[in-house]
């Protein structure tokens, strides 16, 4: 939703583009920082109360952002911020896992990312017509509204869902064992690497698509935003297949087939870009394709990685997504140093996290039970 006010910050603030930029970097920093902090504290003090404590962070950083003048506070109350909305996933990753087994974990993690596909819909059409009407500091109104909304829904709905808290589950000796224990299961990594290299294929089509499809295609920005939504609508729609599915077979086949599907879109993409022959209705094609694919993935990765470790699902969750958040930074940060006024970049990023994926779903199949 703060994008929009980026361009804004700059004067507003008496600052550069490139700390305007570290809003949003800082943001993700503090988002993938929260999530190592409030998983295992999910699993020594319980899942509602670190969810509470998560969104009343968000909701001061928020009030904290609005009352900024200057840059500097602003990046604070935006790291600040991050590591509060971690909750949103990390904590919702667990709680499904409380609840359910694998099966059943899937298909509720795939209701929960087809909520989060309307998200990048919304939020900047939200943006732009907030800073346009009220101002950059209306953005982060919104937000703080929003977290005090999240915070009472949160309060007077949200039930505890761990049955036996660890009191040591945040002790280095038990956090050490911990993650030896996640990453010496094959299946663990090896399902964890296949949601962290999927979300890296998507990051290196998000980070390298405002060039290549407005400069390259010439896409104007308008209609740039259109196609995006179009992303949102195809995840959507790719979950409703999934959830279906998932009622009459299990797990497993839907991965495979999300896989399937990935190599061709990444592959087929890779072709027509290698021969010079891309259009854009190809290029959304192929892409667009990789969206389906990952909205089947990515929701069945995470829940087979927590799936063997239901004793440190907090903990695993946040292993989960902070390798998320590495693939996506690493992907958005290649892309961008590899672009070349073609499509290029986008193709050998997402060529290269689509082999890591396979690598890694070849690492699950050697399961053994801890």
């Amino acid at each position: 939703m703060s994008l929009p006010a980026l361009p804004v910050l700059v004067t507003a603030l008496h600052t550069t583009p490139a700390q305007a930029q570290l809003t949003l970097a800082l943001f993700m920093i503090g988002l993938a920082a929260g999530q190592l902090v409030m998983g295992p504290a999910s699993d020594r003090f319980g899942r509602r109360p670190v969810m509470l404590a998560g969104l009343f962070a968000f909701t001061l950083a928020g009030i904290g952002c609005t009352l900024s003048v200057s840059i500097d506070q602003l990046v604070a109350f935006r790291f600040l911020q991050g590591m509060g909305s971690s909750v949103g996933s990390v904590i919702v990753r667990a709680i499904v896992r409380d609840h359910f087994g694998r099966h059943a974990g899937t298909q509720a993690l795939a209701y929960v990312l087809t909520t989060q596909a309307v998200a990048p819909l919304i939020a900047p059409v939200i943006g732009s017509f907030l800073v346009v009407t009220l101002g950059w500091h209306a953005i982060f109104a919104f937000l703080a509204f929003a977290g005090v909304t999240a915070f009472a829904f949160a309060y007077l709905r949200v039930r505890e869902s761990l049955d036996t808290p660890d009191p040591k589950a945040t002790e280095p000796a038990r956090l050490a064992r911990s993650a030896r224990t996640f990453f010496s299961n094959p299946a663990c990594l090896g399902y964890a690497l296949v949601a962290a290299a999927s979300s890296g294929v998507l990051f290196s089509y998000l980070g390298g698509s405002p060039y290549v499809l407005t400069q390259v295609f010439g896409v104007p920005t308008q209609v740039y935003g259109v196609l995006m939504a179009g992303n949102a609508v195809v995840i959507m729609f790719s979950n409703q297949i999934n959830i279906a599915a998932l009622r009459r077979i299990t797990p497993e086949p839907m991965l495979r087939f999300g896989l399937a599907v990935a190599v061709v879109a990444v592959g087929a993409l890779a072709i027509v870009s290698h021969e010079r022959i891309l259009i854009l209705p190809v290029f959304l094609a192929c892409t667009y394709t990789y969206f389906f694919a990952h909205a089947i993935i990515f929701p069945n990765a995470v829940a087979a990685a927590l799936e063997p470790v239901p004793e440190i699902a907090g903990f695993g969750s946040s292993l989960v997504g902070s390798g998320q958040m590495i693939a996506a930074g690493a992907a958005t940060y290649f892309v961008g140093r590899l672009y070349d006024q073609t499509t290029s970049s986008i193709s050998i990023c997402m060529g290269v996290f689509v082999l890591f994926m396979l690598g890694a779903y070849a690492l699950s199949l050697r399961r053994r039970v801890h």
